[in-house]
């Protein structure tokens, strides 16, 4: 079944040809973003004013063999907005397409997925404020051996952690206990549906919510 998507790019958001042509916006030239950095989210709103000077130029999406797809350059906004990058560099393709809901305002809302855009190295865990909440995950050599949620410094100081062996820890803050724990369940059932089994001290310790 055919749906209506928005996908993130390294340095572009397109539009597919679902959503254009469902919501009449291929008579438009241009889009204006809105970034509510606090929520992850991002709006939009569709039109053919060039006086916008927030707005961008939309083009058809692939070329000479474009169809009714659109797709806008925004790599301002991405380089503004570590968060919004990270989600944009993830490798699997339908991690980084989202469903357009639209608010009574009349933009187009999507919610972005917390992919870890902040990373520290074990050594330096010191220096993440001692109050921050939200996923994160423990590497070793670029691979993942846990994934967590809560108080980011503090699980890192945890006895029982003592003896696990990483060298790099990347999260994404998050407040809300809700939202963290379906990021978390999210992230762990990606790892486990790409590899077959869950990181390695997800599975020594057995409960997956710390």
């Amino acid at each position: 079944m055919v749906t209506s998507f928005v996908s993130l790019r390294r340095s572009a958001i397109a539009f597919n040809a679902h959503f254009i042509r469902a919501n009449n916006l291929s008579d438009f030239t241009r889009a204006s973003v809105y970034v509510d950095a606090e929520r992850r989210r991002l709006g939009f709103t569709f039109h053919s004013d060039t006086s916008d000077r927030d707005s961008f130029a939309m083009t058809p999406d692939g070329g000479k063999k474009a169809g009714v797809s659109r797709v806008i350059q925004i790599q301002s906004v991405m380089s503004k907005n570590r968060w919004l990058r990270a989600a944009s560099e993830l490798k699997d393709g339908r991690a980084r397409q989202y469903s357009p809901s639209k608010h009574p305002d009349g933009k187009w809302v999507i919610s972005i997925r917390p992919a870890f855009e902040v990373t520290s190295l074990r050594a330096n865990a010191s220096q993440i404020p001692d109050d921050l909440t939200g996923i994160y995950r423990y590497l070793l050599n670029g691979e993942v051996v846990y994934i967590g949620r809560g108080v980011i410094r503090s699980r890192l100081a945890s006895p029982e952690r003592s003896d696990w062996t990483f060298d790099k820890v990347e999260f994404s803050p998050i407040e809300d206990q809700v939202e963290q724990e379906q990021w978390e369940s999210e992230w762990l059932e990606e790892y486990r549906s790409a590899n077959g089994f869950l990181p390695m001290y997800n599975r020594i310790g057995g409960r997956r919510s710390k």
